[in-house]
């Protein structure tokens, strides 16, 4: 047995209630305002407390607040008595410090946009006013007033992601990594495990003591692992590593989640005739079934399959070799032959999908894409710094309700705008959707926008995902559901013991 999996079976075995799990890339950082990736996620989801919850059903629960009542446009939000990890008391200026971290353009958070919606937010993100000026008011030590700009009859459902989502969190002043969550850092060895230990302090009594998260790139390996014992879940698996053995332990859970191709502007593929043709060429039915292997659904709309709302819009167009030729002979008439590359992950199923890509675009169209495989955080990192030409991207939820969270991402404003690819009227028709209280109205408004998107290309929808995950038998009660992927491990009984 090499010297790694002696380490997993010795926190293993010597400690009682531990959770033990692989993840499949390393968190770009524990620091919950730059954090923007699922596997970072699944950490921090678990050291940080929010100010609300999201139940796995869309309800909002409390978190660091007790409760909370609308008056017009704003949110009085009280605070109940709880702690960061050293005993230092949480107060409403933790609030508000943690706020103004994620607005200031220095931070570098790539969510900052979201809580633009709560009044001066932009105008402090921009430098036109001082935070003092922001619609968010600590009134006493235990007591927050937030203040939006639109008046909504529910207001707390409908300006969710500043109140419930990681990036937003508090966070301690003298250091973020100071627990508030059910769970505190005990070691942090980035690119190979992240243990995490229960918070006494936590205002919640938790079964686990100990979490144990190891970086296991390959499915294969996992489920080895998983079988000899040193894992007692795992997060995600592809259903073609399923044995019967395997199948009393399976538990679904809808991702929400959309695989697409992102094409930087800044390139040959500014030419929509050369988008459009790559597009058409990839057959999502067969990618689904013979590379995928049933684990995803073919996507021709930015929203995936199974999202809860009113979305039944399919306008991005199926394979086509007749018109892609056509488009790409277009694209020739004024262009040279493309030499591009196409940015994917290291793990196993990116890279398959990017070599499917490459296959169709090679024998359907003529020209070679070159794959470039890069970890994770690394590959995001090229992303925002416009460094690719094509690249295999995807977006999980970060939220409950109207599906917002696929359109913000093509915002002009957002950071996680990697296209670079900017238009006035998608812009306000997104806008319009959000401030509407009219959940019909809402959706008209950002199919229209999706209709754009369709016309120009920025992106183009491959597949979404079809997710299941494993727990053993002495695991009872880790949740996930459609509003949040991520496992909350708060409520889980160890069995059999």
């Amino acid at each position: 047995m090499n010297k790694f999996l002696v380490w997993v079976c010795s926190i293993s075995l010597c400690f009682s209630n531990t959770i033990s799990f692989p993840l499949k890339n390393a968190p770009e950082s524990l620091d919950p305002a730059l954090t923007a990736d699922e596997y970072t996620f699944i950490v921090t989801s678990n050291i940080y407390e929010p100010l609300i919850r999201s139940s796995q059903e869309g309800k909002l629960e409390p978190g660091l607040a007790k409760s909370w009542e609308q008056k017009g446009r704003s949110i009085i939000f009280h605070l109940r008595d709880a702690y960061w990890e050293n005993g230092d008391p949480i107060t409403a200026k933790d609030i508000l410090y943690s706020f103004k971290r994620v607005l200031d353009p220095e931070t570098g958070s790539r969510y900052s946009h979201l809580a633009y919606d709560i009044e001066g937010a932009e105008k402090f993100a921009n430098g036109s006013i001082t935070f003092e000026n922001v619609g968010i008011k600590a009134l006493n030590q235990k007591t927050i007033s937030i203040t939006f700009k639109n008046y909504s009859a529910n207001l707390a459902e409908s300006a969710l992601p500043p109140l419930t989502f990681t990036a937003f969190v508090p966070v301690h002043k003298d250091d973020y990594k100071i627990a508030s969550g059910p769970f505190k850092i005990e070691l942090y060895d980035h690119q190979n495990k992240i243990v995490l230990k229960r918070n006494k302090r936590y205002f919640k009594e938790i079964n686990v003591e100990k979490m144990n998260m190891f970086i296991v790139r390959n499915d294969f390996t996992a489920i080895s692992m998983y079988r000899n014992g040193e894992f007692n879940f795992i997060p995600t698996l592809q259903r073609k590593y399923l044995t019967p053995d395997l199948i009393k332990d399976v538990k679904s859970f809808n991702r929400n989640e959309i695989h697409f191709i992102s094409f930087n502007f800044n390139s040959p593929l500014k030419d929509i005739n050369l988008r459009r043709a790559i597009s058409l060429v990839i057959d999502r039915e067969e990618l689904c079934a013979k590379i995928l292997e049933g684990d995803g659904h073919p996507a021709r709309s930015i929203v995936p399959e199974g999202f809860p709302a009113i979305w039944d819009q399919q306008p991005f167009a199926k394979e086509n070799i007749d018109l892609a030729k056509e488009s790409y002979n277009l694209f020739l008439k004024s262009e040279e032959k493309p030499s591009l590359r196409l940015l994917c992950d290291v793990e196993e199923r990116s890279l398959k999908v990017a070599q499917y890509i490459q296959e169709q675009v090679s024998r359907k169209l003529g020209f070679d894409l070159e794959i470039l495989a890069l970890p994770h955080s690394v590959k995001i990192s090229h992303e925002l710094a416009g460094d690719f030409d094509i690249s295999l991207s995807s977006w999980i939820a970060d939220y409950f309700g109207p599906p917002f969270t696929f359109f913000e991402i093509l915002h002009s404003k957002s950071q996680n705008n990697r296209s670079k690819w900017h238009s006035a009227e998608f812009d306000n028709l997104y806008e319009l959707a959000s401030t509407s209280e009219n959940l019909r109205e809402k959706t008209r408004y950002l199919k229209r926008s999706e209709e754009i998107l369709n016309n120009t290309l920025p992106i183009v929808p491959i597949y979404s995902s079809i997710s299941i995950f494993l727990s053993k038998p002495e695991l009872e009660g880790i949740k996930r559901g459609t509003a949040s992927t991520n496992p909350d491990f708060r409520d889980v009984k160890f069995i059999n013991r």
